[in-house]
């Protein structure tokens, strides 16, 4: 069967409620293999002495799974989001502007990941927008896709600060002893890392925070202080998100809450 040629609302909106479905299935997947590899690290930090370069490269893989996870959740929401408002869609000769990022995301992310049916929706959008709106949309043009979608989906590898929260994040759940003073790179750790007084622009970093309390005495032992609700754990900008938004520890260790033995 010919695949059609003319945009059709039935079949967007289908496959808006699809994507939704197969991101969760998706994410499912990768929460399983994240509960593994958290499994793997344990024993590899327990070991004596630590295989410490292992762990770190299988922490990375951890973290970068971790923020496919996170990347993929906002990107359903944005389905969720089209689906409402299918009706904007079809009867909206240009993209609407508030509905651009949304849309753009949801194109530039399919060539990313690896779920078909995001390429199916971004057919759909060059039916009615054109090739040219693809092709925007594809090389992120004007910034219009989600920051913190781009940033979840990057090439670039974690920073070895964030490498190191995950390790001492994992240890701490094992009740494994972190041994390990620095790392291959001969970057300071985790405690060198919040004494540091040359990181002028502090982000909020995504951490596997199993116990929201444990980190916030952390963080007051080394002089951080933190509002209500809203404990942080700070790093310079580039150091992982790099998109200006936060994560309070709640939301960690909620996010996280499902991954204890």
């Amino acid at each position: 069967m010919p695949h059609s040629t003319k945009y059709n609302s039935t079949t967007l909106k289908t496959k808006l409620k699809r994507a939704v479905t197969r991101i969760q299935e998706f994410n499912n997947k990768k929460s399983a293999l994240t509960k593994q590899q958290i499994r793997e690290i344990a024993t590899l930090l327990a070991e004596t002495p630590p295989r410490e370069e292992m762990a770190r490269i299988k922490a990375e893989a951890l973290i970068r799974d971790d923020s496919i996870v996170e990347a993929c959740e906002i990107i359903a929401s944005s389905c969720r989001l089209l689906s409402e408002r299918i009706s904007l869609v079809t009867h909206s000769r240009d993209c609407p502007p508030d509905l651009i990022s949304s849309v753009s995301t949801i194109i530039w992310a399919s060539a990313v990941l690896d779920i078909p049916v995001l390429t199916e929706i971004r057919t759909q959008f060059r039916l009615k927008w054109g090739k040219k709106f693809e092709m925007n949309a594809m090389q992120n043009v004007g910034g219009v896709i989600n920051e913190r979608v781009a940033a979840k989906l990057s090439v670039q590898p974690p920073s070895a600060y964030l490498v190191q929260l995950y390790l001492e994040r994992i240890a701490d759940q094992h009740q494994v002893t972190m041994s390990l003073r620095t790392s291959s790179d001969g970057n300071a750790l985790f405690a060198s890392a919040l004494d540091a007084d040359d990181h002028e622009e502090e982000v909020d970093i995504y951490v596997p925070a199993y116990d929201a309390g444990t980190i916030n005495q952390t963080m007051a032992s080394r002089g951080r202080t933190q509002s209500a609700g809203e404990a942080y754990i700070g790093f310079d900008a580039s150091d992982h998100r790099g998109d200006g938004t936060a994560s309070t520890v709640e939301e960690m260790a909620a996010r996280f809450a499902n991954l204890k033995r």
